[in-house]
């Protein structure tokens, strides 16, 4: 199997599973925390597409971010560069509560593009070192993401995808017990 076909069936499981577990959410659960310093459903979900944009939009590909381009900053009333990454508790209870229909709306045109990345990509791409850091606001990302490829920047995707997307399902157990 391909590379970029095997990470597109990845993100492509990642896409149902999330939607899932989102699936019949009301706001109130969308922003509820276990504890006043842990990260909602609405939050996590909207970090990982912020995530996804900025890792592969604009540090793979060298594009500006959907966020911006398309003016998601605005739609949302947030920070045109707040990814999530490294928010402090003031930052997080400060987090507005956006509609699950304004996040799936964004996350969608960000795989959309991830998507469609991928389908122009060929083997030999995933090894291009890329000289770009796609957090620089995150200090310890400055150091991290040095000497990265697109290989490694996909795999880091890939790991953002999947550990949050288990917190916003145990989050939801948790809310509505298993199974529902």
């Amino acid at each position: 199997m391909e590379l970029n076909i095997f990470i597109k069936e990845s993100i492509e499981d990642h896409r149902k599973r999330v939607f899932s577990a989102l699936r019949d959410l009301t706001l109130d659960e969308m922003y509820w925390q276990p504890k006043s310093d842990t990260n909602p459903i609405g939050f996590l979900f909207w970090h990982t597409s912020r995530v996804e944009d900025r890792l592969i939009t604009n540090f793979v590909q060298g594009k500006q971010e959907i966020w911006i381009s398309d003016g998601w900053y605005e739609k949302t009333n947030l920070s045109v560069e707040g990814t999530g990454l490294g928010y402090s508790l003031d930052e997080l209870n400060q987090f507005p509560k956006l509609g699950q229909s304004a996040l799936t709306d964004y996350f969608s045109v960000v795989r959309k593009s991830t998507i469609e990345y991928l389908d122009t990509m060929s083997e030999r791409d995933f090894d291009l070192v890329l000289d770009r850091i796609p957090f620089p606001e995150y200090k310890p990302a400055i150091e991290y993401f040095k000497g990265f490829t697109v290989a490694r920047a996909f795999r880091q995707l890939i790991g953002e995808l999947d550990q949050h997307l288990g917190q916003i399902s145990y989050i939801r157990g948790i809310q509505k017990g298993m199974n529902n």
